[in-house]
């Protein structure tokens, strides 16, 4: 039998544990709401490096991003509120592929088309991309491939990489993380060559109307565009381009301490992604969080990558 002092240290531990995690999905909340609000007001990013924003009016936008970023729902978004405008998911090229100045298919005017690159934190697009890949070989979640053994596994390119030889634009790469590091890296150069480029974050326009119609009308106040009416007409995400927040190890740290599968996916990714593009893109690796680190998840709830998303993209990234 248990006497009753020996049952109050346990007493007392149970209660502190659910103050803790009561704590926890507090600033769970709190943090997705900063996140969300941070990354809103962050989008609007310039990069390049002596590049700066031409001053002729814009009357075309230009949408490009990897596959799984959005890029079909901002140019959605944008061509039904901005009917004035040539809105486009190409610029020297389709939105995915690599993009480089001087081609036919390159606007005639760089000076007045605003270049807009969507980019994703590379757990949840490596998630989808696993789910639905659109690469050679088709989906490889359904042929039954783990996570782990899809990043880890060399991908073909789908997307010519025109500066090399004919017969040679579809490399391979030593996963799909590499060939994400080379398209981030050639979409963040385009601000060496084109004057008027902002970063958008799929977490600040995908993942609710508020944050989406808020920063459609900062871009539209910055870049002095005519909304087609005062309140912002919203459009359906496609399925593959929505946020599941609860299963995101990027939105969710809470998720990601109670699942052993999700913190697996985290490890698989971590050890496949080049860490220093990811950082270029504003984006550091989450940490592999196990249930008795619950106090130091609530630590790192509170850290920068949290509350304050600011990212300043400088340089010619080469």
């Amino acid at each position: 039998m248990i006497s009753r002092r020996a049952a109050r240290p346990a007493a007392l531990l149970r209660v502190l544990w659910t103050a803790l995690l009561t704590l926890t999905l507090q600033v769970t909340a709190i943090s997705h709401a900063a996140h969300a609000r941070g990354l809103s007001n962050d989008v609007r990013t310039q990069i390049g490096n002596d590049q700066r924003p031409s001053d002729k009016r814009i009357n075309a936008i230009a949408v490009v991003g990897e596959r799984h970023c959005g890029t079909a729902y901002l140019t959605a978004l944008l061509s039904t509120n901005l009917p004035e405008l040539d809105i486009s998911d190409e610029l020297c090229g389709p939105a995915h592929s690599y993009q480089l100045p001087g081609g036919a298919d390159c606007p005639a005017d760089l000076t007045r088309t605003l270049v807009l690159v969507v980019i994703r934190n590379p757990y949840d697009w490596a998630i989808r991309m696993h789910k639905k890949c659109w690469c050679e070989g088709g989906n490889a979640a359904k042929a039954g491939m783990s996570l782990r053994a899809f990043v880890s596994a060399p991908f073909p390119e789908n997307s010519p990489q025109a500066w090399l030889p004919l017969g040679q634009q579809r490399s391979v790469c030593g996963n799909v993380m590499q060939c994400r590091a080379l398209k981030a890296i050639n979409y963040l150069n385009i601000s060496s060559w084109a004057p008027n480029v902002e970063l958008v974050r799929h977490e600040s326009v995908v993942l609710n109307r508020s944050d989406a119609g808020e920063w459609l009308e900062d871009l539209a106040s910055r870049w002095g565009l005519e909304l087609g009416s005062r309140a912002v007409k919203h459009v359906e995400a496609m399925a593959e381009e929505k946020v599941d927040v609860g299963a995101s190890p990027w939105l969710s740290p809470l998720t990601l301490a109670a699942d052993r599968v999700l913190r697996e996916k985290v490890r698989a990714v971590n050890d496949a992604m080049d860490l220093e593009v990811e950082r270029m893109l504003g984006y550091t690796q989450v940490g592999d969080v196990a249930p008795e680190g619950l106090q130091r998840m609530v630590d790192e709830l509170m850290d920068e990558r949290h509350i304050d998303a600011r990212y300043q993209m400088t340089g010619n990234h080469s």
